[in-house]
């Protein structure tokens, strides 16, 4: 073989190899995992077939053209037995993660079905049965109340306010790791003057001694002894065993229907909806600040520090481990495919918002859907449901606030004082919703009050509306340019 020959056959051999390599890399880039129901093809969303028959083929829509989508590979129907419960309260203890999520669920779901929430005069929280017996909550049409889901303590005098079909839940987290949320929130090392690298540990070799003058700081509760025992109605004082708390136990359990579950969230979510026949899109959340990190989470209580913890909160620690008992037992006999829901929800969660919801946040514009499958009906979005999924509790305290002072003013065709509806907003979007009298509002109050609440308000819905009317524009534009 001649040298000429040896080097076209080199590079016929190059040429196929590096043909290969690209159909190769084709290939990867083109075809779906089998274990994935979403991708993403030319910067927009499109169903994939999979093989797991759960996975939800979804319908997206772009520029306003439906896309159809494949055919699921088993027919699947939504349960609908059951009838939506509309009245509920939910015991929200002091947490500043998983609690506030669940608080902006289900005030997502008051707003949309046009349900009458108990709103606290001041701030995210009453005042009401926790510092004193005078009722803080905002007056509404007929004085009849459908959702509780403010801070409040529990106490017998909720149900006088509420209807007898309402529902009560809570939400507990496991005490250690509720307990150094707190630690760390206080800042209890500098309230005890612990010098120790470890402050945790060092509190816990004998919190007795450390809290001996308690009394005089904490004087309502204390902010890691059965902090969240509290806030169900026991008394801090109280011990495990007491006669007192016996007592207050079984009414709890009476009572409460469901306890969720910081550590088991999603799950916990599924059950609620279970329970209260929802749908999956009302349980929906913003899923990158459900769990708080701080500086005591990698702490590790040592063994004889954790039954010292143990002894002196024993009222948390019997609440979580009868409340980790119950919810074991409840999931099992809650019905068929429990745990094949809660992984549909853990994925399709995570798909609307990451994906589905992306869009909404640039100049992208995509209407999506979600086809019916064993556990819900079919539901799209328009973005809609993106914005409400990350609205703040202060943005809804508002939204609900003028809306239901507007049909209580028109109801007994007076204006409410302003000393009755303070600042409802929250530390990141502060809205106040004092009303105008007569005369103009104080310039003092940092600017909230120069054009009055209303006006305030109207303004974020007119950014909205701008928001919209820009959006038209793109796709209309894009349209002509596809036409030509």
């Amino acid at each position: 073989m001649t040298t000429d020959n040896r080097v076209d056959t080199l590079k016929l051999a190059t040429a196929i190899t590096l043909c290969l390599c690209v159909v190769f890399m084709l290939y990867v880039s083109y075809t779906p995992d089998e274990i994935s129901e979403f991708v993403l093809l030319n910067d927009r969303l499109q169903p994939m077939p999979v093989r797991d028959v759960m996975a939800p083929p979804i319908l997206v829509r772009q520029d306003r053209q439906h896309l159809q989508a494949l055919p699921a590979v088993q027919a699947v129907t939504a349960e609908t037995s059951c009838t939506p419960k509309k009245n509920f309260v939910f015991i929200k203890v002091q947490q500043e993660t998983a609690s506030n999520t669940v608080q902006r669920i289900l005030l997502r779901y008051a707003y949309r079905h046009n349900l009458t929430v108990m709103l606290p005069r001041s701030g995210g929280s009453f005042r009401w049965l926790t510092f004193t017996d005078d009722f803080d909550g905002l007056p509404v049409k007929d004085g009849n109340y459908n959702v509780i889901a403010h801070h409040l303590r529990y106490s017998e005098e909720i149900k006088r306010k509420m209807p007898e079909d309402t529902v009560y839940f809570t939400i507990l987290q496991h005490p250690v790791s509720h307990m150094k949320s707190s630690f760390h929130q206080w800042r209890l090392h500098k309230h005890y003057n612990i010098s120790s690298k470890d402050p945790v540990n060092a509190f816990f070799k004998d919190p007795y001694l450390y809290s001996i003058n308690d009394s005089a700081t904490f004087k309502t509760y204390h902010p890691i002894k059965n902090r969240q025992a509290f806030d169900l109605g026991f008394n801090t004082s109280w011990q495990w065993g007491d006669q007192h708390t016996k007592a207050h136990f079984k009414e709890l359990a009476k009572t409460i229907r469901v306890v969720l579950l910081v550590e088991r969230f999603d799950e916990s979510l599924v059950m609620l909806k279970r329970l209260m026949c929802w749908d999956t899109q009302d349980i929906l959340y913003q899923p990158v600040s459900n769990f708080e990190t701080n500086r005591y989470t990698n702490v590790t209580l040592r063994h004889k520090q954790e039954m010292a913890f143990r002894n002196w909160s024993s009222i948390d620690f019997a609440l979580y481990d009868y409340s980790q008992k119950m919810f074991n037992e409840t999931s099992k006999r809650i019905g068929p495919g429990f745990m094949n829901e809660v992984q549909y929800f853990r994925r399709l969660n995570s798909w609307v918002y990451f994906e589905g919801c992306r869009g909404h946040r640039g100049r992208n514009f995509t209407h999506f859907g979600v086809e019916k499958s064993r556990w819900h009906d079919r539901f799209e979005s328009d973005g809609a449901l993106c914005v409400a999924i990350e609205r703040s509790r202060g943005i809804w305290d508002a939204k609900l606030g003028l809306r239901q002072n507007a049909e209580f003013r028109k109801s007994n065709e007076i204006s409410v004082p302003a000393a009755n509806i303070t600042n409802l907003g929250s530390k990141t979007g502060s809205i106040s919703l004092e009303l105008k009298t007569k005369k103009k509002a104080s310039k003092r109050k940092r600017g909230f009050l120069k054009a009055g609440p209303k006006q305030l308000f109207d303004n974020l819905l007119l950014k909205e509306k701008k928001k919209e009317k820009k959006t038209s524009k793109r796709i209309k534009t894009k349209e002509k340019g596809r036409k030509t």
